[in-house]
């Protein structure tokens, strides 16, 4: 039900730093049409594999993804990703640097 994510990169800064975890609660596609627009959400993207991403809408079945940072990819970049796509829920995050917060 839960699972563990590394953050890699720096796209979804300032909320999430590269090496940081995330626990996310696995999810099916009727929860995620239920989800707020700004929901921190893992993936499995057809082309890129696991990432970590802002819900920046939901269009049918398709959802669009943003990053947090200035350096991340959009769904303007790599397109939107079917709903079956987003696995879990962001929950938690385990900062590399210390402390646990909620998202």
């Amino acid at each position: 039900m839960f699972k563990l994510f590394r953050v890699r990169g720096r796209s979804m800064l300032p909320t999430l730093g590269d090496g940081d975890f995330v626990i996310g609660r696995r999810i099916g596609s009727r929860a995620v049409r239920r989800l707020d627009t700004r929901a921190i959400v893992c993936a499995q993207h057809p082309h890129f594999g696991p990432i970590i991403k802002r819900i920046a809408g939901i269009d049918g079945d398709t959802v669009r993804l943003d990053s947090d940072g200035v350096t991340g990819s959009e769904s303007s970049s790599f397109g939107d990703v079917p709903i079956d796509c987003i696995t879990h829920r962001a929950r938690l995050v385990i900062r590399a640097r210390g402390g646990l917060r909620r998202v």
